[in-house]
């Protein structure tokens, strides 16, 4: 009885060095973490208006737009902490595009290498002593990815704008004309219009100086008085 007494008492104790020592390495991760500097880093490329429109419903993407906010700002602790999460999120949304127009090689390729370096982040979260300078490059890298995403659509996007202002010969390829060039037969008719407001004035002009306009077969002069 006595012995079993003991055995609880030892069980108690041991849990509760355990459960002490897990609090005390979070409360010293968390002290390390908050005397860190965060590193502000350069917005780069960012979504146009058109381009936000046309991903408002693309909800995985959504996320990884506020996940990589936070790299904007950050700390070597939270940039590697943060990192397999970022990869995983990264991957589910190339894996399930929902945007017909963003579904391609380029984009997908894009993907790809954002998830690349958030891969390399998590990995340097097990190298022992690994330098701020280091994390932070991978960082710069892993920002630039981002702003390439970004970039592309936009150019996607842009693209489809000149081409909707464009009337394009299906057959060959070529373009017929733009929208904001005014048509041939148009250009005519506003030149129709001046020349019958220029023609008149010019008449009446040489009328003033004496000149009386010639007819074809025949030459008139005025007589001086």
């Amino acid at each position: 009885m006595i012995r079993k007494i003991v055995y609880i008492f030892v069980v108690i104790f041991l849990m509760h060095s355990c459960k002490s020592e897990v609090k005390s390495d979070e409360i010293a991760q968390e002290e390390v973490t908050k005397q860190e500097e965060a590193t502000i880093s350069n917005i780069g490329t960012t979504l146009s208006i058109r381009a936000k429109q046309e991903v408002e419903g693309w909800l995985s993407f959504q996320m990884v737009q506020s996940k990589m906010n936070e790299y904007y700002s950050v700390t070597k602790s939270q940039a590697l902490q943060n990192a397999r999460e970022l990869a995983d999120l990264v991957k589910n949304t190339s894996d399930t595009i929902r945007v017909d127009k963003l579904d391609r090689p380029d984009i997908l390729t894009r993907f790809n290498v954002l998830r690349n370096h958030a891969l390399r982040l998590d990995d340097m979260s097990t190298i022992p002593n690994i330098s701020d300078e280091d994390v932070m490059s991978e960082v710069e890298d892993l920002l630039n990815a981002y702003s390439s995403i970004n970039e592309k659509i936009n150019v996607i996007y842009k693209i489809e704008e000149l081409e909707n202002e464009l009337e394009i010969d299906s057959e060959n390829g070529t373009i017929i004309r733009s929208q904001s060039i005014p048509k041939k037969k148009e250009i005519n008719k506003t030149l129709e219009r001046r020349k019958r407001i220029i023609t008149p004035k010019k008449a009446s002009e040489k009328k003033k100086k004496g000149v009386i306009p010639l007819q074809k077969g025949k030459i008139k002069t005025t007589k001086k008085s």
